[in-house]
């Protein structure tokens, strides 16, 4: 019998949470198919970052995020991103500081701070993001601004 933890990282990193969704509904009209969705670490070949630019493209007033920098494909992740502007791009567990820079660079106003805790460290997460950005509001905005400015829109029907 599996365990109430394993069971949970079945559904939240299987592949039903990436599936389209059902015609008879729209994905605007669902607050559990917006900014929740996400394509990270558990995608090895990048093809849930292509199914988001996809569903972005067919949902444009839904913001996306790609979490964890789009795991080992944070090149696609960023490109893709950079061609819809409803995708957001997650920092945690960054490859490299260089694809934080790159993805804060690229994506000033789409970025979100991110550490993976409690696996990964917040210290350490926001150094990065402290050490790609100079003080000022491109770093407020990636620390906090930008998912400030998310849940408000989220708050107020958008």
């Amino acid at each position: 019998m599996a365990t109430s933890a394993s069971r949970l990282c079945r559904r939240t990193a299987g592949d039903a949470e990436f599936r389209l969704p059902d015609h008879g509904r729209r994905l605007e009209d669902d607050p559990d198919l917006g900014a929740g969705r996400r394509a990270g670490q558990g995608d090895p070949t990048g093809l849930r970052a292509r199914t988001f630019a996809r569903l972005a493209a067919e949902h444009p007033s839904v913001p996306l995020v790609i979490s964890q920098l789009g795991g080992l494909h944070w090149i696609t992740a960023i490109e893709l991103a950079k061609d819809r502007p409803n995708i957001y791009i997650e920092l945690s567990t960054a490859p490299t500081i260089l694809a934080v820079r790159l993805a804060v660079h690229e994506l000033p106003t789409r970025t979100l701070f991110g550490s993976d805790a409690p696996y990964g460290d917040p210290v350490v997460a926001r150094t990065v993001v402290e050490r790609v950005t100079r003080p000022g509001e491109l770093r407020d905005r990636v620390l906090g601004g930008t998912l400030e400015e998310l849940l408000s829109r989220r708050g107020q029907g958008r």
